[in-house]
């Protein structure tokens, strides 16, 4: 039976300095901002994350592989609207990283600074990216 209340904790990753240097981005002994180890060792249930925006690599993912994340794939500071094909090619990779099972396509944040036909727009893109993303599985 599913758990009722599931507890998500919402925020952005740092973009450390070691993901511009030449070394692996995840895996063991690689979350060198240790805060990967803090939430995957969190009674925490799930993750809403920004991706997008600040541009990180979905390898992140792998610092906290028993969480369901909430991966953010749409920018909320941008006025255009995502294509599908880019969404889907975003939660491709992210799957590469971490179960597919465990990954909700998401926004980065919230939308409503963008207006309410801008955000449909790019929920719109949401839910087709997601869809394409689940075909190609």
């Amino acid at each position: 039976m599913p758990q009722p209340f599931t507890t998500t904790v919402v925020g952005s990753l740092p973009k450390p300095a070691w993901l511009y240097q030449q070394r692996p981005l995840a895996g063991p002994g690689t979350d060198h901002h240790g805060s990967g180890a803090e939430l995957e060792r969190s009674a925490v249930d799930q993750l809403a994350l920004e991706f997008e925006a600040p541009d990180l690599e979905p390898a992140l993912l792998e610092i906290c592989p028993s969480k369901t994340v909430m991966f953010g794939c749409v920018d909320n500071a941008k006025d255009t609207v995502e294509s599908p094909e880019a969404i889907a090619g975003r939660l491709l990779r992210a799957a590469r990283h971490h179960d597919p099972e465990k990954l909700q396509a998401a926004p980065d944040c919230g939308l409503v600074p963008l207006g309410t036909e801008l955000a449909r727009a790019k929920l719109h893109a949401l839910v087709a990216g997601a869809r394409l993303a689940r075909e190609r599985l």
